[in-house]
């Protein structure tokens, strides 16, 4: 009916579109957008009462699957919008039969992942090289594009050995404080300070219709005021200290004391800000349930406001977006509050 609110899944299976066929029978559909060091998933819920999918319309294990979630009239009479979940290929099949009813669930994961990134075990060496080159390298072989959003880092030797390609680019992110996402069809490494950075896309206030829940937990445990690295500097031939502590740090508090080996001022300024930065990243963490909206992607900043000491910019670490067979839809976030380094 026009002007009624509703979401729809729409799905192609191998390029065909199945939207009008697999609508009758859908129970439920979760599509899982990760900020990094997973892929994203799709999970669909089907009645079965008539074994057509356990029959003969059960998918094929590796098929390709391309998902929509399109929202009709969402914000009002005439708009309407579209969340792209992304290319996926058929990873599991399930069957749950009780006395509700015979379901049948379809998981898949990102295509590319699931094809090349995730599965196959390698053992490579690279020799004077940064790491945006050992991602294109790796990017091209799996047919795929790559963002790098941070400053280039030489890496001299690097060894991926006996580790799959988004295992290997996850390790060499992570220490050197970046974070790896696999969005459609193309590796993205980021910079988290700088994503952290970015405007809202969205400002959620207390006592919105759209907002059903907010968990927050500010914690102390594993919390720093600053970090300590100690270096060696070659010109002096001095064994010399740094000391990290961001605007804002609390007047009293641990100290995070690295030993890992820099050669100069900058190595140690970079290394200590990003290991204070993975301590302390997790201090405000929680949960916001409401009602779906496609721009809460994984890796986007919200603002919340009216919730006094708790308000602020928060990350979305993980959006999973639901739909129901009535046309219901929601988003559960994932979140943690931003930080300014």
């Amino acid at each position: 009916m026009s002007g009624t609110r509703q979401a729809r899944l729409r799905v192609e299976y191998n390029n065909v579109d199945i939207s009008l066929h697999i609508a009758p029978f859908v129970i439920s559909a979760t599509y899982v957008d990760n900020a990094h060091g997973k892929a994203d998933s799709l999970s669909i819920v089907l009645e079965d009462k008539d074994d057509l999918w356990k029959g003969g319309w059960r998918p094929a294990k590796g098929a390709t699957l391309k998902a929509w979630i399109d929202c009709l009239e969402w914000d009002g009479p005439g708009h309407s919008s579209t969340l792209f979940c992304g290319s996926f290929e058929v990873d599991k099949l399930g069957l749950s039969v009780s006395d509700s009813g015979d379901r049948f669930t379809i998981s898949a994961i990102s295509a590319k992942v699931q094809n090349s990134l995730r599965r196959e075990k390698k053992s490579c060496a690279w020799e004077n090289i940064t790491l945006k080159q050992v991602l294109g390298d790796i990017a091209d072989k799996a047919g795929m594009g790559i963002i790098f959003d941070a400053g280039d880092i030489p890496l001299g030797r690097v060894e991926q050995n006996g580790e799959s390609d988004l295992a290997f680019l996850k390790r060499i992110s992570d220490k050197h404080g970046l974070n790896l996402k696999v969005a459609e069809s193309t590796l993205v490494v980021y910079e988290g300070a700088k994503f952290d950075s970015r405007p809202p896309v969205l400002t959620l206030r207390r006592g919105s219709s759209a907002i059903s829940s907010v968990r927050l937990d500010d914690g102390v445990s594993e919390v720093y005021r600053a970090c300590m690295v100690s270096y060696h500097d070659p010109a002096t031939k001095e064994d010399l200290e740094y000391t990290f502590k961001p605007e804002g740090a609390p007047a009293t508090g641990q100290t995070l004391k690295i030993n890992k080996r820099v050669e100069s001022l900058a190595g140690a300024m970079k290394l200590a800000q990003d290991e204070l930065r993975k301590k302390n990243k997790d201090e405000c963490t929680g949960s916001i349930s409401m009602m779906g909206d496609p721009r809460l992607r994984g890796a986007c900043v919200v603002a919340l406001e009216g919730y006094r000491t708790f308000d602020g910019n928060l990350f979305i670490e993980t959006a999973t977006h639901s739909i129901d067979g009535d046309g219901g839809y929601s988003t559960e976030n994932n979140v943690r509050r931003t930080l300014g380094y």
